[in-house]
């Protein structure tokens, strides 16, 4: 069923957005690579985004489940 559903998709998207169809031909892939490569190699990562907020939201809920079942415990 996708195999049909797909490219009508692909089609209706591109005839939506008024989009051009392109031949592999005439994509120039080479025409911004040093700036890509420059990029590539200044790139200094960074603590932030979603994957550190899900790592610091998960450590808090753990450490909150962790007092909550001590005091329970004990009292």
């Amino acid at each position: 069923m996708m195999i049909f559903i797909v490219p009508v998709l692909f089609v209706g998207w591109k005839f939506f957005k008024g989009t051009k169809f392109h031949r592999a031909k005439d994509i120039d892939l080479l025409k911004n690579l040093a700036e890509i490569e420059e990029y590539q190699r200044t790139f200094v990562p960074t603590k932030s985004g979603y994957v550190h907020l899900h790592l610091h939201l998960r450590s808090k809920i753990i450490h909150s489940t962790f007092i909550y079942t001590r005091w329970r415990d004990c009292c």
